[in-house]
């Protein structure tokens, strides 16, 4: 047993995979029958540090490594040292997005024709895309819809837009296949008319609008579909947004009255359509936000509801929140935050402390160009990562509501220079500069965020070679939360579609990340290492359980 006043605890995430540790690495364990602890040799000088290390040290719920405090200097060193990226990095970001069957190699997947997908219906087989890979005459299929998922409208006409004809199914699931397509075609063939009614309205299918926009100038917000339950009274009106061709300008028409119960023909029939979402007036907000809280109640008590249908609709909850709090002065108060809270340790309670069911999740992808879903996006990457690194749950809860309310400070930039489709005059950037000020001056005036939370605030675009903005401060000047936020609220950005560019391929955005870091060290190198280890961490899930609640 060795004294505790000679060991230094160390951050496990901060140990580069690949590289020779230069000093002995210990474990800290209790003694049975004792209030004493002992340290245990983990990793031997000379050795090198990798993957499956770091998954063991998971697996045991360590904390901290230690050192012994003689080997300080070569700690140290082993810490500052400016390497570039080892060779299992570079393996990991190449498998990152590429379903573990993309290995069995071209001749065990099948085509299926988009023309033979419904909307509306469930998908009983993984159905990938085929793609080149680069100086390789060879392809690699990536997942694109998940067994279990409902095929959206939106999907099968950005399909169509881009000429794809086909996606392929695995061999194995062949007799799924078939019945799905057999099934779908019958249900094609007895579609009804293209006008229907709904709620005493006539609506033409073909105008209504399947994904999404910049409806809050028009006065509008949307709501999954999914959130409206058959034979409750809604306390609020419901839209649908149509489209004509002569009219771009989308109409939104009541297709549900204030005080009218919801009908299951109603739903059953948008939902054939792959219609995902309705609209609501943003006067009715407050209307919204408590029918949510009692359909949330009733869903989170329903034992027949599975954990992430579960936490699906807690989500659909927190984004409406997350709206509320960055459009409504009145929302951003002590209380409100309070609120916020809640939603994240329901969250938490009900999907536990495994960041693969936080990235599952993200699969629910809410498909909007704006703010808020950008930051609820990577408050639920960060409680993933988070829960990846460790930490107690309420580090979590503090970090994750930083990173949902981190851009709030845009909401006093212009609406025309976040949305526009091209660059910005030095003058439309130095206003976009400002918002990480103005996001800290708007939290500190009406709510309690802690310290930490207002550093990501601030820091969230400060670059480690000192490029960043506001203040232009150097990596080590940099609060950790920031590095890491950094990082989250970049890859976010680069594999979400925007209208003025598509979605990178989470391998392409690690790629273009570790460039960056090469060339210029704009991110924290050990958490930037750590982050493309997580998204890497599918493999390793399969030896190592999820962890516990910390």
């Amino acid at each position: 047993m060795k004294r505790d006043n000679i060991y230094c605890p160390l951050n496990p995430t901060r140990l580069i995979p690949g590289i020779v540790i230069d000093f002995n690495i210990y474990v800290k364990s209790p003694i049975k029958g004792t209030h004493k602890e002992e340290y245990s040799l983990f990793l031997s000088r000379g050795e090198v540090f990798n993957p499956g290390h770091l998954a063991k040290i998971k697996f045991k719920h360590f904390h901290s490594v230690y050192y012994h405090r003689d080997d300080a200097a070569n700690v140290k060193a082993y810490l500052d040292q400016d390497i570039t990226f080892a060779g299992d990095i570079k393996d990991t970001i190449q498998v990152i997005s590429a379903d573990p069957a993309s290995a069995i190699g071209k001749d065990n997947y099948i085509p299926f024709n988009i023309n033979d997908l419904h909307p509306g219906t469930k998908i009983t087989f993984d159905l990938f895309k085929k793609t080149p890979i680069p100086q390789a005459t060879d392809y690699s299929y990536n997942i694109i819809i998940s067994r279990g998922d409902m095929c959206q409208k939106s999907l099968t006409d950005e399909l169509k837009r881009k000429e794809v004809k086909y996606l392929y199914f695995r061999k194995q699931d062949g007799a799924e296949a078939l019945q799905y397509r057999n099934l779908a075609r019958k249900m094609k063939a007895t579609l009804p008319d293209i006008k229907f009614n709904i709620s005493q309205q006539t609506l033409d299918v073909s105008q209504i609008a399947t994904a999404p926009g910049f409806e809050e100038g028009e006065g509008y917000t949307s709501l999954p579909l999914r959130n409206l339950t058959p034979g409750w009274e809604v306390p609020f009106d419901v839209f649908v947004k149509t489209i004509t061709k002569e009219v771009m300008k989308p109409k939104f028409i009541k297709c549900c009255e204030r005080g009218d119960v919801f009908q299951k023909e109603w739903r059953l029939k948008l939902q054939q359509l792959g219609i995902p979402c309705v609209y609501l007036s943003l006067q009715d907000l407050e209307e919204v936000q408590q029918y949510l809280h009692q359909n949330l109640e009733m869903v989170l008590k329903d034992e027949t509801q599975d954990t992430l249908e579960k936490g699906v609709r807690i989500c659909d909850a927190a984004h409406m929140w997350t709206f509320n709090f960055f459009h409504s002065e009145e929302a951003r108060t002590v209380k409100q935050v309070k609120e916020g809270l809640k939603f994240l340790d329901t969250l938490f309670e009900v999907i536990g402390a495994d960041h693969h069911n936080f990235l599952s999740l993200m699969q629910i992808k809410f498909h909007s160009f704006h703010l808020y879903t950008h930051c609820f996006n990577v408050c639920l990457l960060g409680l993933a990562f988070a829960i990846f690194l460790g930490w107690s749950w309420e580090k979590i809860q503090e970090f994750a509501l930083g990173a949902l309310v981190h851009d709030i400070g845009l909401t006093k930039t212009p609406r025309d220079i976040l949305e526009k489709n091209g660059p910005l005059t030095p003058g439309e950037m130095s206003q976009i500069r400002r918002h990480p000020l103005d996001g800290v001056r708007l939290l500190q005036a009406s709510t309690n965020l802690s310290w930490e939370s207002l550093q990501m605030v601030m820091q969230h675009h400060e670059n480690g070679d000192g490029s960043g903005y506001p203040d232009g401060l150097k990596i080590e000047d940099i609060h950790d939360w920031a590095r890491i936020l950094r990082i989250l609220d970049t890859y976010e950005a680069m594999t979400a579609e925007r209208p003025w560019r598509p979605a990178k391929e989470p391998k392409e955005a690690l790629w273009v990340m570790r460039n960056d870091w090469e060339k210029g060290k704009v991110f924290d190198k050990n958490y930037l290492r750590t982050f493309i280890l997580f998204l890497g961490d599918i493999s390793l899930a399969k030896d190592h359980p999820g962890l516990g609640r910390p």
